[in-house]
């Protein structure tokens, strides 16, 4: 195989009939007649026309019509659930002293007097077009909508939405402190959502409440929550005990109002950074409960490995990423996601969700060679986002062509030269360049409108 995947594909006459491709059999719709290798793919023949999918053959079948992928893996486009648009490359204009996860919160909130419609759009939309690159065509954003810029959040976010349907399907959820659902202000914050469409969220954490207060509180913070999600219709996605102190156990308490409200199937819950700290017992009793209320994990390898167990000239000894083995083992579905990029809460990241993949890989020890956590980049994200991306007859032409053969070879390089497909047809379209941002960060406003 050409290193230069794109060539090959082209010079085989652009991609429409695609043979001896290898695909993860659980990615396909109905694998049918097609042989599974015990490793897990399937080994396919793909016949493309008027931007869908027309054959999905055993491979094998007329080699010479087509492009000969000898081997490669194709998967279907990547699903995104948990980012920050609003906060994205604003790195470039404040600082995190000490790169800790309060001092990233403090540094945006900061930040968000330069919020204005063209720094918002910009900056949001560059992180698109980085995700559609790589090949993401659903995306979750965080939104920070409670204070001044959530007007002007809430307007360029639609905007965006709109300009990017049909490429990127945006789903937004409104953050606010669990807190803060007990407010006045509440009520006006969760129709808000609903006219957006979004989905009611925030972080689990009450400050302030005197530590005899706290479960109480708790209790009548997440009753308050699901109550306007009820009111509204609206699922609910949460930032849940990003901590190392085993002690933080909010999910357990996000699991029984779950079940309390008979909201099953509605919640999902991202970070569970403390769970990697506690007992066997107290873990598997918190996960059972989170399998019984139907919660779905989000696990944020890039951002927590960044963040967590960070002290002053001291390598970390903690990787703070959430029991992923041991979820999976009760049925909980995981999705891995990029979370931050480019902002005060991790520096790095190009919302690509294969390097997000490869590290959490690594990070976590999960399988080298079994396709399964392959799902939980693609068809599990999507489906908690209402979407299947699973490849079938009759639907439309989108997934991704990697020259890599197998799990090892697609783990061990970056995967630059993949090849998305959209509607049939290859993108052509390169990453942005870094050096568009510069206008933003330098202050001049002047062109921006040329960026749209």
């Amino acid at each position: 195989m050409s290193s230069h995947l794109l060539d090959h594909i082209q010079a085989q006459g652009d991609g429409r009939r695609l043979c001896r491709a290898r695909i993860p059999s659980a990615l396909l719709a109905d694998p049918g007649r097609i042989p599974v290798e015990t490793d897990g793919f399937a080994h396919i023949d793909l016949t493309l026309a008027d931007s869908k999918i027309v054959g999905l053959d055993p491979a094998g079948q007329d080699v010479d019509q087509g492009c000969d992928l000898a081997g490669a893996i194709i998967l279907p486009v990547l699903a995104d659930i948990h980012t920050h648009l609003d906060k994205s490359y604003i790195g470039r204009r404040v600082t995190n002293p000490d790169n800790s996860l309060l001092g990233a919160v403090r540094a945006t909130t900061s930040d968000h007097e330069n919020w204005t419609e063209d720094d918002l759009w910009t900056r949001a939309d560059f992180a698109l077009r980085c995700a559609y690159a790589h090949g993401t065509a659903y995306m979750r954003s965080h939104l920070d909508v409670l204070g001044g810029q959530s007007n002007t959040v809430w307007r360029t976010m639609a905007r965006l939405r709109d300009e990017w349907r049909g490429r990127i399907e945006l789903q937004f959820v409104a953050m606010a402190p669990l807190g803060f659902y007990l407010d006045e202000g509440a009520s006006g914050f969760a129709g808000r959502a609903a006219e957006h469409g979004a989905l009611l969220g925030g972080v689990t954490v009450l400050r302030n409440v005197p530590a005899a207060e706290m479960d109480n509180k708790l209790v009548d913070a997440l009753n308050a929550l699901f109550g306007y999600a009820r009111t509204h219709n609206l699922d609910i996605d949460l930032h849940v005990d990003e901590s190392l102190d085993p002690g933080a156990t909010t999910l357990l308490s996000v699991a029984e109002a779950t079940e309390r409200h008979n909201w099953q199937g509605r919640v999902t819950c991202g970070h569970c950074c403390s769970l990697s700290q506690m007992d066997d017992k107290q873990r598997e009793a918190i996960l059972a409960r989170c399998s019984m209320a139907g919660i779905s994990l989000v696990s944020l390898p890039l951002v927590n490995t960044w963040l967590q167990d960070r002290r002053t000239n001291r390598t970390p000894t903690r990787r703070g990423i959430a029991p992923l083995l041991e979820a999976r083992a009760h049925g909980i579905p995981i999705g891995l996601a990029s979370d931050n990029c480019g902002d005060p809460f991790h520096p790095f990241g190009d919302y690509d969700l294969m390097e997000v993949l490869r590290e959490g890989t690594r990070t976590a020890q999960l399988s080298e060679r079994s396709p399964d956590w392959v799902e939980s980049v693609t068809t599990v994200p999507a489906s908690l986002m209402g979407a299947d991306v699973r490849l079938r007859v009759a639907c439309g032409a989108d997934f991704i062509v990697f020259s890599a053969r197998s799990l090892e070879e697609m783990l061990t390089r970056p995967q630059h030269d993949r090849v998305v497909f959209r509607s049939g047809r290859p993108l052509r379209q390169p990453l942005p360049s870094f050096a568009e941002l510069d206008r933003v960060f330098a202050g001049d406003r002047a062109g921006l409108q040329g960026l749209r």
